[in-house]
């Protein structure tokens, strides 16, 4: 169960790196409609080739930043069993 747990977070992580990049590359464009399909996919390739090579899921500024602020937020196990 824990194993897939890591792995959610981690298909999720992909999905938002690839997401990102896929918007930036909007952005390069002009962000001219009607190559949204074109985006995802060389966005896709592009981080797909980055994880291979060794740059695995280093995450961004924006991306660790979210991540600290959930961990913030996210109540402890111990304080979920706590009566009050």
């Amino acid at each position: 169960m824990p194993e897939q747990i890591l792995q959610d977070e981690l298909d999720s992580a992909v999905r938002n790196r690839i997401r990102r990049q896929a918007y930036r590359l909007y952005e390069q464009r002009g962000r001219g409609d009607g190559f949204d399909v074109q985006d995802w996919l060389n966005a896709e390739r592009e981080i797909v080739s980055r994880i291979k090579s060794g740059e695995a899921m280093s995450l961004d500024p924006q991306e660790r930043r979210a991540r600290q602020q959930a961990e913030r937020v996210r109540p402890t196990d111990s304080s979920r069993n706590r009566k009050h």
